[in-house]
């Protein structure tokens, strides 16, 4: 069972291997290009998302989530391993960032408890006469 490839001309099914079309002579081999020009401009176009996935997600973690997702549901398995990398680093980045935020809030939290210990305290130590 051979493929066939079908003229963009008039519509001949020509076999795979043919390079003109058996019915009208067009060439196929700039079919084919056309569709290989289309392929790797579509490579392309994820290389640059990927590179761009790579900056936002140290710089702004959201998108770097977003496009780490968008990219693991592409069929290309380098796009998904990509993805999962750029997912991996804005994740870690965002829990990084979410824990060093809960420290914070505690240290907060803690000093405002000491505060308030110490007035209470000297309050208590106050003497009204």
């Amino acid at each position: 069972m051979t493929k066939e490839s079908i003229c963009n001309e008039c519509g001949y099914e020509n076999n795979q291997d043919s390079k003109y079309c058996s019915s009208c002579g067009t060439p196929l081999e700039s079919q084919h290009n056309e569709v290989q020009k289309s392929n790797d401009r579509q490579k392309n176009e994820h290389i640059s998302l990927v590179i761009i996935g790579y900056i936002l997600s140290f710089v702004f973690v959201p998108v770097g989530l977003v496009i780490g997702l968008y990219l693991i549901t592409q069929k290309a398995v380098k796009d998904k391993k990509h993805g999962w990398i750029i997912f991996g680093i804005a994740f870690t980045i965002a829990f990084l960032g979410f824990f060093i935020m809960l420290s914070e809030i505690n240290s907060n939290i803690s000093s405002i408890h000491w505060q308030l210990y110490d007035i209470y305290y000297r309050m208590g130590q106050m003497r009204l006469y």
